[in-house]
Order: structure tokens, then C-alpha cells, then sequence
């Protein structure tokens, strides 16, 4: 009966705030009102299409105001001011629309579909959360049985005991049919991502047997290496005429797509005088309003009465560690139910309430650590490593400057071993365990864990919780200051389309900076605007379009100054990688030259490591490498590594011209997993290598499908400041 009483009592607005999207009515007031005249019915009005499919107007103004509103009515519960940024909606539900249509179409290609009994036994054995809650009694507890009686016949809550009224069902009836045709789509992808998988059909046993030596395998080399870099670029002279030779070579690697550029002014909408002074009289209003109020309650009451009026937030319990650094001194220098304000920040004046404290329901520690890894064969040894930089750290020592040195965590090169405020279910359980198990000060380890060993210095704890609530003030731009801004932009126009001034000078005159936007490229914004977008790809060269509202920007006149067609990119574009390129190869002659002319007398070297350098440039040692074509201290080279894995051991390799390096290499020992160890791990490595493959080709595939599709947007005839 509970749960039956919870679906009756639900409102209209309640059914709304749970769906994701529900059926609404359509408000028009925020599109073009010029593209509702005439005589054509707005039902069959294209915002776009795909591959010749129409996306209408009416279709994409409903779904929209469907999410408007219900991002409103979710903002309204929770306190918050119901805002919404119809820009950043409108490009979310286009490209839901275009992702929709593209995947039924390329489904039907691939012989794809989902049938009713599929979506119906989907959506009564696997309800999803929204509609769990409405048929769960007051306890959390779902209802199958009832929950599964209704989906057998929904209209049975219009009758007897249930009695539902008819525009609540049939906006619950709406509902169910959005529920619907998303699982619809879900099983179309998976369905597809399941066919585009299949046509990958895993790796070659020598592949993978390659990629698990490489993983697991390692060689032990002595080297002497003369790195390109370090050959002065004084000593290379690289001519234009070589720049293109290598680029008419390697055409392929300097292909560009068709785009276009823009020149343009932004026209900020910012608050005038008069704007700052109505905010100030709203703050000024609360402010003596909390004044007046003589006990700590009668303040918070006072704060409360505008919480509303002026659109203020309430937060969640929020650890003392996660409450942004600029509110954080203000919010902990409260007593509860205490207010504070105005409190200057950099987006406006804030008035806090401090609502409540408590323990923290998920603690925090903050901890610092040096981690030593560690293989069965050394286990011992790295332990003992571990202990004596206990000592040290004991003994005075710094221990960030010893993570600094010692640390194998690849994170330690930027926070020195300091790893911050965090839960206990963020890291491995032993480390967890560990820490949380300490008091602040403690030297703790080593612990081990699958990573290694770690020496755990714990810094401190934070077991409060904050919840409080905030009003912002800030001066909002009036319809006044946005009429004068848009006539300035129009006014800068003017006088480049009808006096015929460059744009350069009347930006000058205006005191204006012109700015250039990067390559746009097809079915792209511009400065995040597909009105600008669609200017840039429609226009001539030399075209001035009339002042674009753009988010971040504010009023936007552009120029086109670029035309790019596609294939090979400019020469100046593509010169300085290139050249970049071009004195690489230059460098590597020379490197191969000089070690040529000393290749006698390192081959009498007893090693090469023993071999006396008399060129400064030149680097001697021994290392480890894996098969991954990473060195390290000397930088990448794939021929360096495959080298050390296909070389005899013991024997003189060189020299060698790699790919950012010539070199000589020995190869005193290596270890490489036999056939047996691979054929254990055969089974685990195919299917590993196959699920990725299979997601990565899915994602390939239609980004692909994407790019070549036909897609015309014609969003920015109806909404021409998006």
C-alpha cells in the first residue's frame, strides 16, 4: 500500500523531475521569431539533416524545452536559481540527435535491429532507477511484483483503488514511451558495437607473443651513444629548397582538412555603472537586514528570507578538505547558524550561513610516501632499502628531498612524495590500512603492496563535515547596457561595409584588439558558436558578418581572412616541422660519422663502458631496457631497443643509426618469457587484446562514420546568436 500511495501522490512536477526527458509543451520564445512566418508548417521546418534525413525545428525545440525543463524544475528542489544555458542544451540535444540518426542508419546498413519484445523484456526485467523509485514504498524497497503488474497493463492505474488522474497518467504514459525508445537506442548500440567487434578477430600468436615479451621481457646493455640533440644546431644548415624536397616526399604526413579563419572583435557585455549600483543596492539591502537582526537566530532567519529572493544555494555535507580554498576560512571561522558577509571574492559578494557540522561520514587523510618496487628475485634487498631510509628520515633527513631521489612513484617528479588529502577506498587497501590506522606525525612501513614498498610519513587528518548556504551578488548586465553594446557592434560594421574602412583601422579607432581564431574546420564551432561556424564556411573571403552573440565573448563582428582547400598545408605551416625533421636526419650523418671514425678503437675496448670518451658529446653506461623503444635517461628510440632484443650477447653491435640517436650497444644479459610462460597466458592476453580492439574499433568506426556523413546544420538561421 505504501508504494501504491507514494505513485498516487506524485505531482505532475514530481513525474517531471525524475525523467530524464519528458513530453512538455514547446516554448518558442528563445528561438527566431522570423523563422515561424509564412506559410510553412513549422512541423516539417529543417534545423538540419543527416545524410538527407531532416532534424526539425519542432522536433528539437520540443526536446530541448522537455530538458529545460526539467533541469528548471531539479534546480527549484534544490534550492538552486533555474537557469538554463540554452546554448550548451541546444548542442546537446543536436548532437544527440545526429548520434541517433547516424546509428539507425548505419544499423540498417549493417542488417541491425531491435525488436519490441526485445525493448519490452528490457524494460520489465531491468526497470531503470527512475522508475525502481516510483514503484519503491517508503523504505527504498522495490515492488516487483506491482511494478511488473503495471507494465502488463499501465491503464489499470486509472481504475479502482489506484484511481490516477488522466493527465497525470498521461504524462506517466509519455514517460514510459521516452524509457522506451531510450533502451531502444541502447540495445541498437550494443547490438552494433557487437557487429563492428566482430570484424576484429583478435591478434596473431606472434603478435601477442611480442607484445608480452615486450611487457615482461628485459635486456641488460652497455652503450655508447651520440644523441642528435646534442649536436649544436650551429653546425647544421638546413636550405628552404631541402624543407621541401622532404615535405613534396613525405606529402602525407602535412595533409590539412578544408577550413577557413576568421579576424574579429569581441564587444564584452559588461555591467555598466548604473548595473554595479543596482547590485550594490541588493547587497546593501541584505546586508542591513541582517544588521537589524539582533540574536545569531533572528540573523539567520533574516538571511533565510532572501535565500530564495535572490536565488541562493544550499550545499551538501562537504569534508572540510573539499570546500573550495576561497570560501573555506570564512565557512570554519562559523558557529552554526552563524552569518557571515559581505565577503569579497573574485565572482562577487557572498553572504554564508553555516547550516550544520558533523563527523565526517568518510574521513580524509593526507599523507606523504616513497615507493620502492620490488621483484621476487630482490624482494629482500628493497625491503632492507626501504628500512634504511626509515632510518634516515628518523634520523632528520627531508623526506620530500629523499622521495624526490629515491621514490619510483611516476607522480613524485611534481609533488614530491606529497600525496594529499584523500579517502580510505582511493588507494590499495594495505596503504589505506596503513594510514588510517596512524596518528599525524607517524613514520610508517614499509608496507607493501602490489605497487612496492612504501614509507608512509602521515601528515594529518579531516574528519568534519560542512553544510551551509550562500547568496551571491554580482552586477548582472541590464537590457539598457546590451542594447548600447549591440549598437557599438553594429556601428563597427558600418563602417567597414558602408565607408569601406579596414577592419584593422576602425578596431583602432574604436579602441578595439582584433584577434584571428585558429582553422575552422566543417561541422565545428567557432569560439564555441555554430552561428560564427556557420558565417566562416558560407561566406566569401572578405565577408563582415553582423554582430553574433557569443557565450564568453560577448558581441562578436568577424571577418573571413582565410580560405584553406584540402591537401598538403602551406609551406609555411608545414616548414618548422619539417625543418624540424630535416635537421634530425642532418644531425644523425654527422653523429654516424663521427662514431664511424672511432669505431677501431671502441671495438678494442674491453667494454664500453671502460672506452675513453675524448668527445664531450658522446654518453657512456649501462642500463636496462624493455622492447617498448623507450631508453631511459636518453630519450626514446624504438632501433636502440629492438636492437638490444635481436643482438647476440656479447657481441659489439654498431654503429648503429637509430631514430634519434646513433649508437654502439653490447648486450651482457636478457631475459625474454619462453614459449611456455606465453602459452599460460595465451587465453587472458587474446582476450584482453580483442575487448580493446573491439572497443577502440567501435569508437574508430563511428567517428568515422561521423566525419564522412553529410551533416547540415542550419541551426544559426533560427537561433542567429548561438
Amino acid at each position: 500500500m505504501a508504494t501504491m500511495a507514494k505513485i498516487r501522490e506524485m505531482s505532475p512536477w514530481a513525474l517531471g523531475g525524475i525523467a530524464v526527458l519528458f513530453i512538455g509543451f514547446m516554448v518558442m520564445s528563445d528561438a527566431n521569431p522570423s523563422s515561424w512566418q509564412g506559410s510553412q508548417d513549422p512541423r516539417t521546418m529543417e534545423v538540419g539533416s543527416v545524410n538527407g534525413e531532416s532534424i526539425y525545428l519542432y522536433e528539437f525545440n520540443l526536446m530541448v524545452e522537455n530538458a529545460a525543463s526539467n533541469m528548471q524544475q531539479q534546480a527549484i528542489q534544490q534550492g538552486r536559481e533555474p537557469n538554463v544555458e540554452y546554448p550548451r542544451l541546444r548542442q546537446q540535444i543536436w548532437d544527440q540527435l545526429v548520434r541517433s540518426k547516424l546509428l539507425k542508419q548505419t544499423a540498417e546498413e549493417l542488417g541491425v535491429s531491435v525488436t519490441d519484445k526485445e525493448v519490452a523484456d528490457l524494460l520489465f526485467y531491468q526497470p531503470p532507477q527512475v522508475l525502481r523509485q516510483m514503484f519503491s514504498d517508503t523504505n527504498g524497497v522495490f515492488d516487483q511484483n506491482m511494478y511488473q503488474t503495471v507494465m502488463r497493463n499501465p491503464r489499470s492505474l486509472m481504475t479502482g483503488e489506484r484511481n490516477m488522474p488522466a493527465a497525470q497518467y498521461e504524462q506517466l504514459e509519455n514517460f514510459l514511451l521516452q524509457v522506451e525508445d531510450q533502451y531502444r537506442e541502447q540495445l541498437l548500440e550494443d547490438k552494433v558495437r557487437t557487429a563492428v567487434g566482430a570484424m576484429n578477430t583478435g591478434a596473431p600468436d606472434s603478435y601477442l607473443q611480442y607484445q608480452y615479451a615486450a611487457n615482461q621481457g628485459n635486456a641488460e646493455v652497455e652503450y655508447l651513444v651520440l644523441r642528435a640533440a646534442s649536436i649544436p644546431d650551429s653546425e647544421v644548415e638546413v636550405t628552404d629548397d631541402e624543407i621541401k624536397a622532404y615535405i613534396d616526399a613525405h606529402a602525407g604526413q602535412f595533409q590539412q582538412k578544408a577550413s577557413r579563419k576568421l579576424k574579429y572583435v569581441a564587444l564584452p557585455d559588461t555591467p555598466s555603472e548604473s548595473d554595479s549600483a543596482a547590485a550594490k543596492k541588493k547587497e546593501k539591502r541584505l546586508q542591513e537586514a541582517i544588521a537589524n537582526a539582533v540574536t545569531m537566530n533572528d540573523k539567520a532567519a533574516a538571511f533565510d528570507r532572501y535565500l530564495r529572493e535572490y536565488y541562493g544555494s544550499n550545499s551538501e555535507y562537504t569534508n572540510v578538505e573539499n570546500v573550495d580554498a576561497q570560501r573555506k576560512p570564512y565557512l570554519m571561522s562559523l558557529q552554526v547558524n552563524e552569518v557571515i558577509g559581505p565577503v569579497f571574492l573574485p565572482d562577487g559578494s557572498y553572504f554564508f550561513k553555516l547550516s550544520d557540522r558533523r563527523e565526517a561520514e568518510k574521513p580524509m587523510a593526507s599523507a606523504s610516501h616513497i615507493l620502492l618496487k620490488f621483484t621476487e628475485d630482490n624482494k629482500d634487498s628493497v625491503r632492507k632499502n626501504a628500512e634504511s631510509l626509515m632510518d634516515r628520515i628518523r634520523n632528520g633527513e627531508d623526506f620530500a628531498a629523499l622521495a624526490t631521489e629515491y621514490s619510483e612513484d611516476p607522480s613524485v617528479k611534481t609533488n614530491r612524495g606529497d600525496m594529499g588529502y584523500f579517502e580510505r577506498e582511493r588507494m590499495v587497501p594495505e596503504f589505506s590500512d596503513a594510514v588510517f590506522g596512524a596518528e599525524t606525525g607517524d613514520l610508517v612501513g614499509p608496507v607493501e603492496s602490489q605497487f612496492g614498498f612504501h614509507i608512509i610519513k602521515v601528515q594529518g587528518f579531516a574528519k568534519e563535515e560542512l553544510r551551509w548556504s550562500e547568496i551571491q551578488i554580482k552586477p548582472l548586465v541590464s537590457r539598457r547596457t546590451l542594447t548600447n553594446t549591440n549598437r557599438r557592434a553594429r556601428l563597427f560594421r558600418e563602417r567597414i561595409v558602408k565607408e569601406g574602412l579596414t577592419f584593422d583601422s576602425v578596431a583602432s579607432q574604436m579602441g578595439l584588439s582584433p584577434r584571428e581564431t585558429g582553422l575552422i574546420f566543417p561541422n565545428q564551432p567557432a569560439l564555441g558558436s555554430h552561428a560564427l561556424a556557420s558565417f566562416a564556411q558560407n561566406g566569401e573571403l572578405g565577408d563582415v558578418c553582423e554582430p553574433i552573440e557569443v557565450d564568453g565573448y560577448g558581441r562578436i563582428v568577424a571577418e573571413i581572412v582565410e580560405i584553406r582547400k584540402e591537401g598538403v598545408k602551406p609551406f609555411e605551416e608545414a616548414k618548422q616541422t619539417a625543418q624540424a625533421r630535416v635537421m634530425i636526419n642532418k644531425k644523425l650523418d654527422i653523429a654516424m660519422q663521427r662514431l664511424e671514425s672511432i669505431a677501431s678503437a671502441v671495438q678494442a675496448a674491453p667494454s664500453l663502458t671502460e672506452y675513453v670518451v675524448t668527445d664531450s658529446l658522446i654518453q657512456t653506461g649501462a642500463l636496462t631496457v624493455k622492447n617498448n623503444g623507450s631508453v631511459p635517461g636518453l630519450g626514446q628510440d624504438f632501433m636502440f631497443t629492438a636492437v638490444a632484443f635481436d643482438a647476440e650477447l656479447n657481441q659489439l653491435v654498431g654503429p648503429r643509426r637509430g631514430e634519434r640517436m646513433a649508437f654502439f650497444l653490447r648486450v651482457r644479459s636478457r631475459n625474454v618469457p619462453g614459449p611456455d610462460q606465453f602459452a599460460a597466458k595465451r587465453d587472458s592476453l587474446n582476450k584482453a587484446f580483442s575487448e580493446t580492439q573491439a572497443r577502440q574499433a567501435y569508437f574508430a568506426w563511428f567517428t568515422h562514420v561521423r566525419d564522412n556523413a553529410d551533416i547540415v546544420d542550419n541551426r544559426a538561421q533560427h537561433f542567429p546568436n548561438e
